[in-house]
């Protein structure tokens, strides 16, 4: 059993392993500054809350008392300002073996072609991994997290780059804080959004949903092109149900496609 651990900008997730096999998963609110100790203590407390033993024979006590025992080790992607060392430092009290921490030098199966390799985000790594793992190549994937983010990766597994563009959170916020008159707004994906707007709220709810839309279906065109050949086009993050309600583009949906690229980018460098 092992950690994967990706902590974003807005919300950090964390799942437990039994090699590929995703056992268990949480999410929580990644804080603005933490320490490693405070950092052990939320991560134990999650674990702990929804009785994620690594062990059957445990009793939650014992769980609670020595977590550690159980795990093998942790994998983790950091794009958050809390410092990947704390997070290291947090995950190496909960496991006795290894923690990887996505960077230069780790093994990802992936062939970085763009101007500076390690300045690629850990997530989109992970993310990389994940789709190629799970879909094969060529692929492109979409982030939609606080920013959406683009990764196209070739035929040969060469990632050639993307395109970073405000998420839905931002655009929404930067609508509201920088035009008087209009409200804040919440979009949800169960419900149904006319692309004729009819009021204020209505306009605004259409033009992120289909803006989002026309993001995939415009950048995805465009990246198929480069590419010369179709694409496995996987998508994740917080908003990807909604913006791929409206896509005209055949997309896969993947809730756990990061964590997964953790999982695949573990197994390459421990097996």
């Amino acid at each position: 059993m092992f950690l994967a651990i990706n902590s974003g900008n807005e919300f950090t997730d964390i799942g437990v392993y039994d090699a590929d096999k995703l056992k268990f998963r949480a999410q929580f609110v990644t804080p603005p500054a933490v320490t490693a100790d405070e950092y052990t203590v939320k991560l134990r407390s999650m674990l702990g809350t929804h009785d994620a033993y690594t062990h059957e024979a445990y009793t939650h006590d014992a769980y609670i008392a020595n977590v550690s025992a159980g795990f093998d080790g942790a994998v983790i992607a950091n794009v958050a300002d809390i410092g990947s060392s704390v997070i290291s430092a947090a995950a190496k009290r909960l496991t006795s073996g290894r923690v990887i921490v996505i960077g230069p030098g780790v093994k990802t199966g992936l062939n970085i072609r763009i101007d500076n390799p390690a300045a690629l985000g850990a997530n989109l790594v992970a993310i990389a991994a994940g789709a190629t793992s799970k879909y094969g190549y060529p692929a492109i994937t979409a982030d939609f997290a606080a920013a959406t983010a683009f990764t196209v990766i070739d035929r040969d597994a060469i990632v050639r780059g993307g395109a970073l563009i405000p998420g839905f959170a931002l655009s929404l916020r930067a609508l509201s804080d920088n035009a008087a008159e209009l409200p804040r707004i919440h979009v949800s994906e169960s419900a149904s959004y006319s692309v004729l707007g009819t009021n204020t709220e209505s306009c605004m709810k259409s033009g992120i949903v289909y803006a989002a839309a026309a993001v995939i279906d415009g950048f995805v065109k465009r990246y198929k092109a480069i590419l010369g050949t179709d694409a496995a086009v996987v998508i994740t993050g917080r908003y990807a149900k909604i913006a791929s309600k409206y896509s005209e583009e055949r997309v896969i949906i993947d809730d756990t496609l990061v964590l997964d690229g953790l999982a695949a980018i573990y197994m390459r460098n421990v097996t």
